[in-house]
């Protein structure tokens, strides 16, 4: 998408409508019903009280290596609200508090991650390390993850001077930053179960809190290093190895002041030049008009195994837009699934390809049946929800007991789908006593139900039954679990009145 800059006006709106669900979870998850009423959504809340509940949110897991994972969150909408109005009645303090010259992320836009494009970047870094021969690369250890809260205050304000504020709660302080962050801090707790450690993953009111945070430290760095930063990768540069390596120890001492620790397997110090430049685009498409696309799909493969992580990427993306020889379709489908089991953050693209260019298999059902409980079972989420959102978009038939097992014990948005598949669907589910296995699952699922509420992680799932009544009345008492008088319920009897979705069936 393009970027979008950002002020006070439309930074609620802007933040909910590309921000809110990520990239990583299929389309069907959306708040464009949210956004076309978010004017009349404002206002009731306005009614509501200012005491702001404490809320937890609807996670993920998602892959980030081959062997390791992290977690997105969607916080309560409610919670995210409060705290996005926040962020727009102070947007001129944030703009002016996340200003690094260091930085090639800033948050004055919403969009691509950065809000420079890549040639901008690239001639920042060339500026920088104009005389030095030798780059250190380093990132932050877990950094979402690793955030404590409280640090933003001592990033913009000063450690020593923000600890002088803490026993003053009948005093008026008048540091207006330190104030501003203290409210952050508060709000962004509230949309995690009011956790110090660690922020919420995913939604862009992270990524302000973050670059607010490293710019603050960024001040200190600028003192006695010359570096460009990327969220929270960061190239020092520097006219010696020696000093290179000298520095390590300094950087160690100044990010642990902040709880944050360097990540010890990413750090490399090299010689110039320091980066390879590819140009895929005049390559790619020139390999796919003459040897076809499963060619360029083993090219790209080969390139991503060499460390050319952006070529299966770009692959993707120039393959979309061809057309496929059918003949050639088991091998560009067998393509395709392997690269959703091992890099899920790619299966939308494929999805496309495999949708628009009717590439439509027997073995893709049996390997996506076959695939479904190790992902149960791995609890690999992401995974699990691109091959429910595959079953639907490929009409593909699935095994009852992959759906009776997501239930049990599937994440909330996986359950979602397997809701939804079981109303909208049913005709692709197979197996012995159908009815039967589904019955008892929702039952029990029903029984869960009782114990949740909209203040916990299962808002969502508790929220799509609401409005879409995915379980039967004659097995949930609706009245039970939705008839409540607390300020949440009532937030989203409000959402369901005015008809506002965040799972589009037909997407």
């Amino acid at each position: 998408m393009e970027n979008i800059i950002l002020d006070s006006s439309n930074l609620i709106k802007e933040c909910f409508l590309h921000k809110y669900f990520t990239e990583e979870m299929p389309p069907s998850f959306s708040s464009e019903d949210f956004v076309e009423k978010i004017d009349k959504i404002l206002s009731k809340i306005l009614t509501f009280s200012n005491n702001y509940p404490t809320t937890y949110c609807t996670n993920l897991s998602i892959y980030k290596s081959e062997y390791t994972r992290r977690t997105i969150s969607l916080p309560n909408p409610y919670s995210y609200l409060q705290l996005l109005r926040f962020l727009s009645s102070n947007w001129k303090t944030i703009l002016k508090l996340s200003k690094s010259s260091n930085s090639t992320s800033p948050i004055f836009s919403i969009g691509d991650l950065s809000s420079y494009t890549f040639d901008e970047s690239r001639k920042i870094r060339c500026k920088c390390f104009f005389g030095y021969k030798y780059r250190l690369k380093i990132d932050l250890s877990n950094f979402y993850n690793s955030i404590y809260t409280h640090s933003l205050t001592w990033a913009l304000v000063g450690k020593e001077e923000s600890k002088k504020y803490i026993d003053t709660k009948n005093k008026k302080i008048s540091n207006k930053t330190y104030i501003f962050a203290d409210q952050y801090d508060k709000l962004m707790r509230k949309c995690k179960g009011l956790e110090t450690n660690g922020i919420i993953i995913g939604p862009f009111a992270s990524r302000i809190f973050s670059e607010l945070l490293l710019s603050g430290i960024d001040k200190i760095l600028r003192q006695q290093y010359q570096f460009v930063r990327f969220v929270d990768d960061y190239n020092f540069y520097f006219r010696t190895k020696q000093d290179a390596e000298n520095s390590l120890s300094d950087l160690y001492q100044i990010f642990n002041e902040y709880n944050l620790t360097l990540n010890k397997e990413k750090i490399s110090i090299d010689l110039f030049p320091f980066e390879n430049y590819y140009d895929f685009n005049s390559q790619f498409n020139s390999m796919i008009k003459k040897d076809g696309a499963e060619s360029l799909l083993r090219y790209a493969l080969s390139l991503f195994e060499k460390g050319q992580k952006g070529a299966l990427k770009y692959a993707l993306k120039v393959i979309k837009s061809e057309h496929i020889n059918q003949k050639n379709a088991v091998e560009i489908a067998s393509y395709l699934i392997n690269i959703m089991m091992v890099k899920p953050d790619l299966s939308s693209l494929c999805l496309k390809i495999l949708k628009n260019k009717i590439i439509k298999l027997n073995i893709i059902k049996k390997v996506i049946n076959e695939e479904i409980p190790e992902c149960i079972k791995a609890k690999k989420q992401q995974e699990l929800l691109w091959f429910l959102y595959s079953v639907i978009t490929l009409q593909i038939n699935i095994d009852v007991k992959n759906i009776t097992k997501i239930l049990e014990s599937g994440d909330d948005f996986s359950r979602i789908l397997s809701l939804n598949i079981i109303k909208n669907h049913k005709t692709l589910i197979y197996g012995a006593n159908i009815d039967n296995c589904i019955n008892e699952a929702l039952k029990t699922l029903s029984n869960q139900f009782l114990k949740y509420d909209f203040y916990g992680e299962h808002w969502l799932l508790l929220y799509e039954n609401y409005i879409n009544k995915y379980i039967s009345s004659s097995i949930l008492d609706y009245n039970k679990v939705y008839n409540k008088r607390d300020e949440l319920s009532k937030f989203f009897q409000f959402l369901k009145k005015e008809n506002i979705e965040f799972y589009k069936t037909n997407k």
